[in-house]
């Protein structure tokens, strides 16, 4: 039977064969998050994960090697730790969804200046474009569909539509 000490203020589910463990108050700056293995060794170490303008913080469950996590910003880490998606591109992750075999990630752009106008598309794993910024919203996907709206004379008109290769 797996055991893990109760020594954290929070944890998340074990995947892939790592779990997110909090720790409160882990420095002056406040709280941490690390990756434990099953044996509860930290397999990634501490970090103040946070987020900004609004956004929760992220510290998700690895799937196929990756993990959504938010340092300031919607990025992407390895199963070691290392940043593979660090915001670096025109595009911001707009949903915690990849398609390894399709190489999308639903995500959106700024089209002002202010940084009010966002137009959602699709971008790859490090941030490339899969898909122009066009729609008003990008809604969930399924496998290859995803769901799009525009806003015409305030009302919201949906699509579906299909992701190639």
């Amino acid at each position: 039977m797996l055991s893990v000490e109760l020594k954290y203020d929070d944890a998340g589910n074990f995947s892939e064969g790592k779990a997110a463990v909090k720790v409160s108050d882990y420095t002056e700056d406040g709280d941490a998050w690390a990756y434990i293995d099953y044996g509860g060794n930290i397999a990634i170490d501490f970090y103040p994960y946070n987020a900004t303008e609004g956004r929760m913080i992220e510290v998700g469950e690895f799937k196929d090697g990756l993990a959504f996590v938010s340092k300031d910003l919607y990025c992407i880490i390895d199963s070691e730790g290392n940043n593979v998606f660090l915001g670096d591109s025109a595009f911001f992750i707009s949903a915690f969804y990849y398609d390894k075999y399709l190489n999308v990630i639903p995500g959106y752009i700024f089209t002002d200046e202010s940084m009010k106008v966002r137009k959602y598309g699709l971008m790859g794993l490090h941030g490339e474009q899969r898909l122009a910024p066009s729609f008003d919203f990008l809604g969930e996907m399924n496998g290859p569909y995803a769901i799009v709206i525009n806003v015409e004379n305030g009302v919201d008109k949906k699509g579906i539509i299909e992701i190639y290769k």
